[in-house]
């Protein structure tokens, strides 16, 4: 009876054993598949970052030239106002000439 008992026990921990390592095998498979889904999610958000950076490079880019745009075209309008301001001079010295107080 004793042998019937050891191989009853036998079979069962044979049993617990196969069904541990099918748990063991599934939960690896798991792992395996949150490891590719993990590796596969952050290539794409390094693709994103990359385009990102892209992105904001080129905005930089644009703000740089509408920058120095912005400042030519500010010394262009005070090289103007100059110009204006010294002919608004000379006309009136002009008028004063010709007109005299009457201007």
């Amino acid at each position: 009876m004793s042998e019937r008992w050891t191989d009853e026990r036998l079979d069962i921990l044979a049993s617990s054993i196969n069904e541990l390592t099918t748990n063991v095998q599934n939960s690896n498979n798991r792992l395996d598949s949150f490891i590719f889904e993990s590796q596969r999610l952050f290539t794409k958000l390094g693709e994103s970052q990359s385009r990102h950076d892209a992105a904001i490079e080129t905005l930089l880019g644009a703000v740089t030239r509408l920058t120095q745009n912005q400042e030519i075209q500010w010394q262009a309008i005070q090289e103007m106002q100059s110009e204006v301001r010294g002919l608004q001079v000379e006309n009136r010295r002009i008028l004063q000439r010709v007109f005299g107080d009457e201007f």
